[in-house]
């Protein structure tokens, strides 16, 4: 699986609604787990910042295309069914290094 870095453009941080500091990523892309979803997942209390490798499935809820005297723009939301999380163990080069591998495998 290719990992996309999904870190904004300064240009789309530009038109964000927080007045005090733009996050470098999208709202869409924070993943929120409450006490039930992390016992199913098996997580423990991870620290702040700690780093994890996600795998996911995901359906195609809503999907939307327009184009007007601005521009085109494109949406989909995706509901995530199933996930798999896996804490690090080495750098991202590794992880993504073992993805291939088990991919081929």
């Amino acid at each position: 699986m290719k990992l996309c870095d999904m870190k904004r453009a300064k240009a789309s941080k530009e038109g964000t609604a927080k007045p005090v500091q733009a996050d470098s990523y999208g709202y869409g892309l924070t993943l929120n787990l409450d006490d039930e979803q992390m016992t199913k997942l098996g997580l423990d209390m991870p620290k702040v910042g700690a780093k994890f490798a996600i795998e996911a499935m995901a359906v195609v809820t809503h999907a939307s295309q327009s184009a007007d005297n601005g521009g085109k723009t494109r949406a989909v939301t995706l509901q995530l069914r199933k996930l798999g999380f896996e804490k690090f163990k080495g750098s991202m080069r590794d992880a993504v290094e073992e993805g291939v591998e088990d991919a081929e495998a």
